[in-house]
């Protein structure tokens, strides 16, 4: 695939995402009136216990590695300030490509401490909101690039294939939308991108070329406890 195309197709990923959090930020303009008069958008107070689906798209620093059949999520999140809420966030994905020289296919984990925070007034029934965090990534899988001679963008020469695994540190940075359902429940529609620390001079025997990236949108449904 020429870069130009790589641009492009990560382009498309990058609307989809963004389509899935539009159209659900206007279904839930749509209600967020009659909530609101209702008095039940939910509370930033106390426990909350969450999980989630989504898609990803996974690449390395030289190549697109394919992109998630389903991101499965879970999480905890509790008041760490006024407006800002701390969780810890676990996920998994499967993710695969079979275009062009390169087949690929591989498993991607990861676990984040994230800070995020609460745009509006808590009785709004929807709320912009964005943060950031620190974790770990685990990646593992295998690809193969066939032909001869195949060139990355920066100019060297790609590995011929083979199979990775790598653990590291990782960043996070995320922004959504947090909807008030009723007074214990809340959906939050958001797009995560995450991405490994590849510390300058580092070299790693591998298939891959770190960092390892991810493009997730992603949909979560939380349950306050009191």
């Amino acid at each position: 695939m020429s870069p130009r195309a790589s641009l492009w197709a990560a382009a498309v990923r990058i609307m989809q995402c963004v389509a899935v959090v539009a159209v659900t930020a206007v279904i839930a303009s749509t209600t967020a009136g009659t909530l609101h008069a209702q008095g039940r958008g939910a509370s930033d107070d106390g426990l909350e216990l969450s999980a989630g689906v989504g898609s990803a798209q996974v690449g390395d620093s030289d190549r697109r590695l394919g992109t998630g059949s389903i991101v499965l999520a879970a999480g905890l999140s509790v008041p760490l300030w006024r407006k800002v809420r701390l969780s810890v966030d676990l996920d998994s994905l499967d993710h695969s490509r079979r275009t062009g020289t390169l087949s690929a296919s591989g498993e991607l984990s990861s676990g984040f401490v994230r800070a995020t925070y609460l745009f509006g007034a808590v009785s709004h029934a929807v709320r912009p909101v964005a943060g950031g965090g620190l974790g770990v990534m685990h990646s593992t899988g295998s690809l193969v690039i066939s032909g001869s001679g195949a060139l990355a963008p920066n100019g060297q020469s790609l590995p011929s294939g083979g199979a990775w695994t790598t653990t590291r540190a990782a960043l996070d940075v995320h922004a959504g939308l947090r909807i008030g359902l009723r007074s214990r429940l809340v959906i939050q529609p958001e797009l995560r991108w995450r991405s490994t620390t590849a510390p300058y001079g580092e070299t790693e025997a591998s298939a891959i070329v770190p960092p390892v990236m991810s493009l997730q949108s992603v949909v979560t449904l939380g349950f306050r406890m009191r």
